[in-house]
């Protein structure tokens, strides 16, 4: 059942990096692309069945249940990929009033429970400070990045970088990660 779900997993990641995402059709933070089982989206008390097409927005918690996947684009043409058992806030997803302050925009996630993989919009190619993921355990910042993360409790947090660079802010330091030629870390 694992490897089945890794190999769901590995396909829906290819089908996003190769297609991608028409951000520009967003009347919302982000968008539902696709889905297989049981996605929901916490809106303060409310709790959503999403289905492809639901707009997703800040403060929404988004969770994949057992044996679910989950990708949505966001307004930023950024996107995520969610494997089973998942659960990531989107904080803040503000674009920028005009083209010409592209730093004043902010995208800030929480990743709550297992992982994601994403490549990042514009608000994460801009300025570092203008996008974050917090985990229970650190902190990433990014800069043009496509990448993967998962959050291990109670103390780790394991990823990837294919492109970009990544920074993981821990108790005591910084940790830099940055692609190499062929994508391996």
């Amino acid at each position: 059942v694992c490897m089945s779900m890794t190999l769901r997993y590995l396909v829906l990641a290819t089908l996003i990096t190769t297609y991608g995402v028409p951000a520009q059709s967003f009347a919302a933070d982000g968008e539902v692309v696709s889905l297989m089982g049981t996605v929901t989206a916490q809106r303060g008390i409310q709790l959503t069945t999403l289905k492809p097409g639901d707009h997703v927005n800040a403060s929404d918690i988004i969770s994949t249940g057992d044996r679910s996947i989950v990708r949505f684009g966001m307004s930023d043409d950024g996107f995520f990929a969610m494997p089973s058992n998942s659960s990531l806030r989107i904080d803040q997803h503000v674009l920028p009033k005009k083209t010409s302050e592209k730093k004043t925009g902010r995208a800030f996630f929480s990743l709550l429970k297992g992982g994601f993989r994403t490549v990042t919009g514009l608000l994460g190619k801009v300025s570092q400070d203008s996008y974050k993921v917090v985990t229970p355990v650190a902190t990433l910042g990014v800069r043009g990045t496509e990448y993967q993360v998962f959050y291990i409790p109670p103390t780790a947090v394991a990823g990837t970088v294919r492109k970009g660079s990544l920074s993981l802010f821990v108790i005591s330091g910084t940790v830099s990660v940055t692609a190499t030629v062929n994508g391996i870390t």
